[in-house]
């Protein structure tokens, strides 16, 4: 049994950290009714990659939902909001703050007729402070967030993330609240509204370097790789590519020195200690990538590995996905959708529970797809759903 079956969700979100969020609760059971502009729907529907015209970011990030069409800004449209709600236990916006205000459908107006329910709100700088209108992008809060300035090599310029962490960190935060706010609501009968800011969710993730500033008041800068407290923790140079060691014990140490073939390192003052290593952190790694250069990452797995010390070699997405520890883990799914883009494939849940299940049962929807059995459900008949179509409501 999937542990959200009989839960309903309105999601009024687009772009990503929305989407992401309500995916997560589908793939846990909840039924996911996406609301999406009558005419064009969620935005991402034009972004980049597609095949055969249909957006690939789309449909990764909307699979296990149905879609509504909907003009939010008719009044039809806004009332079949309303009675949808009315069913409903949780509804999912990251429109800019403020928008679902001016639409009539914020918290305050939805728990008139939904008095229980639970309304999440995803946005970049959060639904009140300074910043609060500010437009946002993953770009933007990492921009802002102290992450950008803390990424990249030190003589070079700020670095954003390979991926959206920003949008992740949200979705991920905005789920973990809408759980618990289910949870609150069996024991009490009590709904709530939720406030998720990606500014907020990647400042709490900044770590090292907001303790380094307080603790020392200094203002840390970029290191590349490299890890502030501890070395050898860095990216190396191996025959064929790059690979990763974190040594963060004495022990891991004198193994790596004992597999470099230079058991002497142990004692010399310049390497000693963590300190002395973090302060000769140059020469160490002139030491270690002179070693690895004549060597592919199979062989140094082999000897990092018998030595007990973590290394990983660098992977590119085509390793990764043919890897057999990430197919062990049914973490990739193939999907086949013969309407859209055909057979593709996806990454799986990577949540384990021993007694509740989560599986990707559908691909994304069409937009409208569910027109009709959704509205269905508020008594509108086939013939009503075709009249709203033509009036531009649906």
């Amino acid at each position: 049994m999937k542990t959200l079956e009989g839960i309903q969700v309105l999601d009024l979100t687009q772009a990503y950290s929305g989407p992401f969020c309500t995916c997560q609760l589908a793939d846990l059971g909840a039924e996911v009714i996406k609301i999406e502009p009558a005419k064009w729907g969620d935005q991402t529907r034009s972004w980049l990659p597609k095949k055969n015209g249909v957006s690939v970011y789309y449909t990764f990030v909307n699979r296990n939902k149905k879609s509504v069409s909907l003009n939010l800004q008719s009044d039809e449209g806004r009332q079949i909001f309303l009675e949808l709600a009315k069913n409903t236990d949780v509804i999912v916006e990251n429109l800019r703050p403020g928008a679902v205000a001016k639409l009539g459908l914020d918290y305050e107006t939805v728990r008139k007729v939904k008095p229980d329910i639970i309304y999440a709100s995803i946005s970049g700088f959060g639904q009140y402070g300074p910043e609060r209108d500010r437009a946002a992008y993953a770009i933007i809060a990492e921009a802002m967030s102290g992450h950008m300035d803390h990424t990249g090599f030190p003589d070079g310029p700020p670095v954003k993330t390979g991926l959206s962490m920003a949008d992740t960190f949200a979705g991920l935060f905005a789920f973990a609240g809408i759980l618990l706010a289910l949870y609150h609501r069996e024991k009490t009968g009590e709904g709530q509204y939720i406030d998720v800011a990606m500014l907020d969710c990647l400042f709490s993730a900044t770590e090292s370097a907001i303790i380094n500033h307080s603790v020392f008041g200094s203002n840390p800068t970029r290191m590349g790789n490299r890890e502030l407290f501890g070395a050898p923790y860095d990216c190396y140079k191996a025959a064929d590519g790059y690979y990763v060691l974190g040594v963060g014990t004495e022990k891991a140490w004198k193994n790596l020195c004992k597999v470099l073939g230079k058991p002497e390192l142990i004692d010399d003052p310049r390497f000693s200690s963590m300190e002395s290593r973090k302060a000769n952190e140059e020469e160490l790694t002139e030491i270690i990538n002179h070693f690895g250069s004549t060597k592919t990452r199979a062989e140094l797995e082999e000897l990092m590995s018998a030595a007990g010390i973590p290394y990983a070699p660098v992977l590119s997405i085509a390793e990764v996905m043919a890897s057999e520890h990430i197919k062990a883990r049914n973490m990739i799914i193939e999907m086949d959708d013969p309407r859209t883009i055909g057979k593709y494939k996806i990454a799986g849940i990577p949540l384990r529970m021993s007694a509740s299940e989560a599986s990707i049962d559908t691909t994304a929807p069409l937009l409208g797809e569910h027109n009709v059995e959704v509205l269905s459900r508020i008594g509108l008949s086939e013939d009503d759903v075709k009249t709203l179509s033509e009036k531009g409501v649906l």
